[in-house]
């Protein structure tokens, strides 16, 4: 009575996409559209239960698999290095956020 992988992917997709009452706007890839789609590097993953393509993807990809991701057809991600944001603010966001907090909890 359990959901196979394939059963997984199409609920965070397709299900994903209804359960939002957004279905005729995302959740596949048809023309006009709004489109996700990520790249994941299969080799060497063996994702047991049936070792087929959605096993391995369910249960065998890390985020380390992740090549190239695009959003809504603008890249995110390329060659595993986000394009979208400036890695070095992102990087500084929790600092300035702590020193915020700090500031706020002096007052």
């Amino acid at each position: 009575c359990g959901v196979d992988a394939a059963q997984a992917l199409r609920m965070a997709t397709l299900g994903g996409a209804a359960a939002l009452g957004l279905a005729a706007r995302i959740g596949s890839l048809e023309p006009g559209k709004a489109a996700d789609l990520a790249c994941i590097d299969l080799g060497g993953l063996s994702g047991a239960p049936g070792s087929g393509v959605h096993d391995a993807i369910v249960f065998g990809a890390a985020r380390g698999q992740v090549s190239d991701v695009w959003t809504a057809g603008r890249a995110a991600l390329c060659a595993g290095r986000l394009v979208a944001l400036d890695e070095e603010e992102l990087a500084a966001l929790p600092m300035r956020w702590a020193e915020r907090i700090g500031m706020e909890a002096a007052a």
